[in-house]
């Protein structure tokens, strides 16, 4: 993951640490098991700049931080059982930032929203394990979100209930949304059965088809 924050540095996640370059040279930012305010976990899955300038970092086995540029440190957000400050899983595939401000991040096994006025932990999920792997924006403000399984979900700005809309997509165990795009109102998907277009307001959605392979 690559994000740039908003002094222009660019910041990069991968398997072996975050780094941030500031066009001349590069700062790796590594665990230390001594130091509780060091990057919490090796391995990142994704980076969010959110709009007042705060780096969130999302990571494999450790949650989610965010940097603190006074210090170089970072303040980690605590995995535990469900609640208003924890979060259910270790494991946070996808950070989003929603028009209201909220931080959105969806987890290995559930879907949390952190309110920006009291940083309070809101938990979202539909019965079964619900792996996330996707938030786009929504066009009314909202979230789009995308389960492993093909299950597509929206939440509507300042709510806190999922509305289901994969009826027209076949979900299914062996089914997963690997990418989401919003245009025009539509959902682009793309799948382990193909791409797919969905319109939310019908319900409707529609298969592209690969063509066959030719022989050489």
């Amino acid at each position: 993951s690559v994000d740039p924050d908003s002094i222009n540095n660019l910041w990069f996640g991968a398997a072996g640490g975050l780094a941030r370059y500031d066009g001349h040279a590069f700062d790796v930012f590594e665990p230390d098991p001594d130091d509780p305010r060091s990057l919490p976990d090796p391995v990142v899955r994704d980076l969010l700049v959110a709009r007042d300038g705060t780096l969130w970092v999302g990571f494999n086995t450790a949650g989610a931080a965010r940097f603190l540029p006074a210090t170089q440190q970072f303040e980690r957000l605590p995995v535990g059982e469900p609640d208003a400050t924890r979060l259910p899983n270790g494991q946070v595939n996808v950070l989003h930032q929603s028009a209201d401000g909220a931080l959105w991040l969806g987890t290995a096994d559930g879907l949390v929203r952190r309110d920006l006025d009291t940083s309070g932990l809101t938990h979202l999920r539909d019965g079964g394990r619900f792996d996330v792997n996707a938030l786009p924006a929504a066009d009314d403000g909202g979230v789009w979100v995308s389960v492993l399984g093909g299950r597509l979900y929206h939440v509507a700005p300042g709510a806190t209930a999922l509305t289901r809309h994969d009826a027209g997509l076949a979900p299914g165990p062996t089914v997963s949304i690997a990418s989401l795009y919003l245009r025009d109102g539509r959902l682009w998907l793309g799948t382990t059965e193909g791409l797919r277009v969905y319109a939310p307001s019908t319900g409707r959605a529609r298969a592209f088809a690969a063509p066959p392979l030719q022989e050489p």
